[in-house]
């Protein structure tokens, strides 16, 4: 079976991870544990979870959503060779 993108996160600077629907719910998420509150994430922090539940950045993601046939849901499709997540629901 084909590695999957599963969901939006972003990597914590202490490496944990917090998952959500959309990147903009990870940040809300971040800002309401008080240890992350003024923590701004870095571009490299933002990534997708896969069905092996490994954090991926962006890249790497478009790779592995291509490779298991997953679709974009974005009515203008991919934005280059990064995924985004509106490209999964």
């Amino acid at each position: 079976m084909k590695e999957l993108i599963i969901c939006s996160a972003i990597k914590m600077s202490d490496g944990y991870i917090i998952r959500g629907h959309r990147h903009g719910n990870c940040f809300d998420t971040a800002r309401a544990i008080p240890r992350y509150a003024e923590y701004r994430t870095k571009p490299d922090d933002q990534g997708f979870v896969t069905s092996l539940n490994r954090f991926v950045g962006r890249e790497e993601a478009y790779k592995l959503f291509v490779e298991a046939g997953q679709v974009s849901a974005s009515p203008d499709g991919h934005h280059g060779k990064q995924l985004f997540s509106e490209d999964l629901y």
